[in-house]
């Protein structure tokens, strides 16, 4: 079986580059800084993010799921909705 080649991620991460690769915001991930929910490094007056504390901060966030619509409610959603009629010609 082949698999493909995956270059190995380096140590840290710029603050945008972290952004882009969580596919967030740059003032969410400040927020999330500010929080204390990502730790960050100090590099003279680089602040990085190291890819385990990505991974970290990543596996902590809430995963947030759709409510789940019982038959109930769907009938109520679907009743509450005009049906689109055919076009006359």
């Amino acid at each position: 079986m082949i698999t493909p080649h995956r270059p190995s991620p380096r140590g840290a991460m710029s603050i945008i580059e972290f952004a882009q690769w969580a596919g967030i915001g740059r003032t969410l991930v400040y927020q999330e800084i500010g929080e204390g929910r990502l730790a960050i490094h100090k590099v003279g007056r680089r602040t990085i993010i190291s890819y385990a504390d990505a991974e970290e901060w990543l596996k902590e966030t809430a995963v947030v799921r759709g409510p789940t619509i019982d038959d109930a409610s769907r009938k109520t959603l679907t009743n509450n909705f005009p049906r689109k009629s055919a076009p006359t010609a």
